[in-house]
This record gives C-alpha cells, sequence and structure tokens, in this order.
C-alpha cells in the first residue's frame, strides 16, 4: 500500500511541467523562504501520516470484522 502512496504522490511531478516547478518570482534569497518551504513540507508529511494511519485503523477494523 506504501508503494501505491508513493506512486500517488509522485504523479502531480511527472504530470507538471518543470515550468510550473520553477516559475519566474520564486525567490528563494528572501528571509522567509526557508520558513514558507518548511512548513509546507510540514504540511506535506502531515497529509500523508494522516492517511497511512487512517488507512491502517481503517484494514485492521476491517480484519477484526472478518474475523467475527
Amino acid at each position: 500500500m506504501l508503494n501505491k502512496i508513493a506512486q500517488l504522490a509522485a504523479l502531480p511531478l511527472v504530470a507538471l511541467p518543470t515550468a510550473v516547478l520553477a516559475h519566474p518570482g520564486h525567490d528563494h534569497s528572501h528571509w522567509t523562504s526557508e520558513p514558507i518551504h518548511l512548513l509546507t513540507l510540514a504540511a506535506i508529511i502531515g497529509l500523508v501520516s494522516t492517511s497511512v494511519v487512517w488507512y491502517r485503523k481503517r484494514s485492521k477494523s476491517k480484519m477484526v470484522k472478518k474475523t467475527a
């Protein structure tokens, strides 16, 4: 399942042109650049980890229902 999640997470990177990933006006030398990137990364990690926990709980509850 984690392989499927990784594939879904990589899909937008493959589907979008490289110009979108490095658009003009994206100033990496500004002092707010690093905190903004870290907050974005933290949000993505939070969403992925929440999805994994939700999936595991859901799978576990389905297995308990099958055995009962």
